[in-house]
C-alpha cells in the first residue's frame, strides 16, 4: 500500500507513490514522457507480470530518456533516467528470471551497463557492470535464474552466479 506521495516537475515529471516510507518512488500517473521506441519486452513464466523498456530521443539532443515499465495489475514506471546514452541506437534490453518474476535485469546494448532488481524494480535497482566483456559490450544476455546470468559480447560469453556481484571470465 502507498504510504507517501510526491510529484516532480519538468521533463519526465509524474505523480509518484512510495511503499517504503519515501525511500523510493514509482511513477504511476500523469507521466510526462514521450515514446520514440519500445525497445524490449519480457513476460514472466506464468504470464502475470510484464516488463517493457522504452526510450524517447529528444529532437536535437545527444542522449535520450529511458524508462522501464512494469505491468502487475496496471502499468507503473519503475525506472527512468534522462539522457541515458549518447548513442540513440543503444536499445535497453530487459529479461526476467524464469524462476522468480521479481528478479529483473536490464542492459544497455553495446555497453557494459547492466542493472538488476530483485523486487520487480519497485524499490531498488543495483548497477552490475559487466566488466569482463569486450569493448563491444553486451550484445545479448540470458537469465537462467534470479542469480545466474550469461552475457554475450562479440568475443564470447561471461557468467555471473551471484546477480552481478562478480563476473567469470569467458
Amino acid at each position: 500500500s502507498c504510504n507517501a506521495v510526491a510529484t516532480t516537475s519538468g521533463d519526465e515529471s509524474a505523480f509518484s507513490v512510495s511503499t517504503d516510507d519515501g525511500y523510493s518512488f514509482n511513477d504511476v500517473s500523469l507521466i510526462d514522457t514521450a515514446l520514440s521506441s519500445i525497445d524490449d519486452l519480457a513476460v514472466s513464466s506464468d504470464g502475470s507480470i510484464i516488463y517493457l523498456t522504452s526510450h524517447h530521443t529528444a529532437d536535437g539532443a545527444a542522449g535520450y530518456d529511458t524508462s522501464v515499465w512494469l505491468y502487475d495489475a496496471g502499468w507503473t514506471r519503475v525506472y527512468n533516467v534522462k539522457n541515458a546514452a549518447t548513442d540513440a541506437n543503444a536499445a535497453y534490453m530487459v529479461r526476467v528470471a524464469p524462476d522468480d518474476a521479481s528478479a529483473v535485469y536490464i542492459a544497455s546494448k553495446g555497453t557494459k551497463s547492466m542493472w538488476v532488481s530483485k523486487n520487480k524494480g519497485e524499490t531498488s535497482w543495483k548497477s552490475i557492470p559487466a566488466y569482463k566483456l569486450a569493448s563491444s559490450g553486451v550484445q545479448d544476455y540470458v537469465v537462467q535464474s534470479a542469480d545466474v546470468v550469461y552475457a554475450i559480447d562479440t568475443a564470447g560469453l561471461s557468467k555471473t552466479s551471484n546477480a552481478g556481484a562478480s563476473w567469470g571470465s569467458k
